[in-house]
C-alpha cells in the first residue's frame, strides 16, 4: 500500500521526539568566580554602573561597569538573594563583609 511507509516513518520520529523529551536537559555550567576585573585583575574593584533601564526577566539580566582601571566590563548575577526591605539587604552585605575579612571590600555605600 502506497503512502504506509511514511506515516511508519513518521510515528518513528514521533517515538524518537517524545523520548528525548523525556530525556534530562543538559546542564548548564556556569563558571563563578570572585568579582575580579577581566583586564586590570583587581579583586573587588570600585565600579561605576551603566544606567541600563529596560525590562526583562531576572535570569537574564546583566551589569555593564566601568573599572577604576577604565576598562568597560560586563557581569551576570549566578544567584540571587532577594529581599523585601534593604535593611535586611544591608545586613545581608555588612556580614558577608566581615566574613570575607578582606581589606579591599569597604563598607562604604551601604
Amino acid at each position: 500500500m502506497p503512502g504506509r511507509g511514511n506515516l511508519g516513518d513518521l510515528l518513528e520520529r514521533i517515538a524518537v521526539g517524545i523520548e528525548k523529551l523525556n530525556e534530562p536537559p543538559p546542564p548548564v555550567e556556569i563558571e563563578v568566580g570572585l568579582p575580579i576585573c577581566p583586564v586590570c585583575h583587581e579583586i573587588n574593584p570600585r565600579v561605576t554602573t551603566a544606567e541600563q533601564g529596560g525590562t526583562g526577566r531576572m535570569a537574564e539580566i546583566y551589569l555593564e561597569m566601568k573599572c577604576d582601571c577604565g576598562a568597560r566590563i560586563y557581569g551576570a548575577p549566578v544567584q540571587w538573594s532577594m529581599h523585601d526591605n534593604t535593611d535586611t539587604l544591608r545586613a545581608e552585605l555588612v556580614e558577608r563583609i566581615e566574613h570575607v575579612g578582606n581589606g579591599r571590600i569597604a563598607r562604604d555605600g551601604l
